[in-house]
C-alpha cells in the first residue's frame, strides 16, 4: 500500500461546530464555527484511525494570533464602537477616517498595507472575529482530530509536525506557504514547498476551504516543482466553506481539477490507491 503524507489546514476549535455536549463541559463557544465542520473533523479523525499505518507524515498547521490584531474587530473602530465582523475596511476608510485602528503607532503602515492589499485586486481587508487567540480553547486542535493524531503518534512513534501561523499583528496570513512582511513583500516559504514536493502522495484537508485551504493549495501549485500534480489530492468530505464563500470555494476547486489535482474524499481516496 502506498505510503500517504497528510497536511491538515487549521482543524481548531474556533472554526468547528461545538456539540452540545462539549460547549456545555467548556463553557465557550467557537468564534468563527463553519457550517458543515465538526462532521469534517470527525470524518477526518475516522480516516486517521483507520489508515494509522498507511500514513507515514502528518502536518498541521494551526492558525495563531494576537487578540489585537489587524484582522479582528477590537483592532479598529468607527465612532467609539468596534467594527463588524466581515467588514472590509479599505486604506480610504482610515484616511477619511470613518474606520480608524485603535492603536496610535504604525498607522501610516497599516495604511501602505492596505494599499498593497487593494493592488492585489481584493476591496481591502476583511475583518474576522476575534478568534485562534494564542493560548485560548479556541486556538486549540478539535477533540476528533486531537484523539486520532495521538493514536497515530503513538502506533507509529512518530510526531506531528505542527506550524504556527498569523503571528504577525500587523500582517493577515491565510497560508502557511506564504506571508507578507512589514515592507508588503510576498515571502514565500520555499523549505515546507519542498517538503511537500518530496511527498509521494500528499493528502490535503482542514478548514476554511474558501480561505486557508484554497490559499495554502493554491501557494503550493503556483511555486512547486513537482510534475505530477495528481498525487496532490484535496479530501472534499474532511472541508468546508466560511458561510457567504461556497461559489469561491467550487471555482478553487474546479480549477485544482482542471490542472491536474484529484479531488477526491476520504472514502474514494482508499479505491483510487489501491
Amino acid at each position: 500500500m502506498t505510503k500517504l503524507n497528510l497536511m491538515i489546514i487549521d482543524p481548531q476549535n474556533d472554526f468547528c461546530e461545538t456539540p452540545k455536549n462539549e460547549y456545555l463541559f467548556n463553557k465557550t463557544s467557537p468564534a468563527l464555527p463553519i457550517v458543515g465542520s465538526n462532521n469534517d473533523m470527525k470524518r477526518l479523525g475516522s480516516f486517521i484511525k483507520k489508515n494509522i499505518k498507511t500514513i507515514s507524515n502528518i502536518i498541521i498547521t494551526l492558525d495563531s494570533h494576537y487578540r489585537m490584531d489587524i484582522a479582528h474587530t477590537c483592532f479598529w473602530k468607527t465612532g467609539d464602537n468596534d467594527v463588524d465582523p466581515f467588514t472590509i475596511v479599505t486604506s480610504d476608510d482610515i484616511v477619511k477616517k470613518t474606520i480608524i485602528p485603535r492603536t496610535k503607532d504604525n498607522k501610516k503602515q497599516i495604511i501602505k498595507y492596505l494599499e498593497y492589499i487593494e493592488k492585489s485586486e481584493k476591496k481591502g481587508l476583511t475583518i474576522w472575529p476575534v478568534h485562534c487567540e494564542i493560548g485560548t480553547w479556541g486556538n486549540n486542535i478539535n477533540n476528533h482530530i486531537q484523539i486520532s493524531q495521538r493514536t497515530w503518534e503513538d502506533t507509529n512513534s512518530k510526531r506531528t509536525n505542527i506550524i504556527l501561523k498569523g503571528l504577525d499583528p500587523l500582517r493577515e496570513q491565510f497560508s502557511v506557504l506564504s506571508r507578507d512582511n512589514r515592507k508588503n513583500i510576498k515571502c514565500i516559504n520555499e523549505k515546507l514547498i519542498k517538503h511537500l514536493d518530496k511527498c509521494d502522495i500528499l493528502l490535503i484537508a482542514g478548514e476554511s476551504s474558501s480561505h486557508c485551504v484554497k490559499e495554502t493549495i493554491e501557494d503550493l501549485i503556483y511555486n512547486s516543482k513537482r510534475k505530477n500534480l495528481e498525487n496532490i489530492m484535496i479530501l472534499t468530505d474532511c472541508m468546508s466553506p466560511v458561510n457567504g464563500y461556497e461559489e469561491d470555494t467550487r471555482k478553487f476547486l474546479s480549477d485544482m481539477e482542471g490542472i491536474g489535482v484529484t479531488i477526491t474524499n476520504s472514502i474514494d481516496i482508499m479505491k483510487i490507491l489501491k
